[in-house]
């Protein structure tokens, strides 16, 4: 299908649209439009949660990675055998536990 003729949008312009005003003065369309905006208040209330749901799942995975990443970072200082080495990064791996959690408390109260 195309675009109208010219002349059938001249027609279809100038023919008087009682239907759709008499719609917009009818009780029919306030409560069409309250129900429209039922849905969509329920329909964002869901999607919050579900943001929620997924936002602490997220952070919960976050934490497991990061704490295997660190156990795994001292594994291989500890390798090493360097005094020096092993000090240093179990020093950076209680700053980052320290400063996850932190983050993901500050998060988490932010999810609730």
């Amino acid at each position: 299908m195309g675009w109208p003729s010219a002349r059938r949008l001249r027609r279809i312009v100038s023919q008087p649209n009682a239907k759709r005003e008499s719609d917009m003065s009818t009780p029919n369309f306030l409560q069409d439009a309250d129900e429209t905006v039922r849905q969509v208040k329920e329909f964002s209330d869901h999607m919050i949660e579900l943001t929620r749901k997924n936002g602490l799942a997220w952070l919960e995975a976050y934490e497991r990675v990061l704490d295997r990443m660190l156990r795994l970072q001292e594994c291989a200082a500890a390798s090493t055998q360097i005094e020096w080495i092993n000090m240093l990064t179990a020093a950076n791996a209680d700053f980052m536990r320290e400063m996850s959690t932190v983050y993901v408390r500050t998060v988490r109260e932010q999810l609730k």
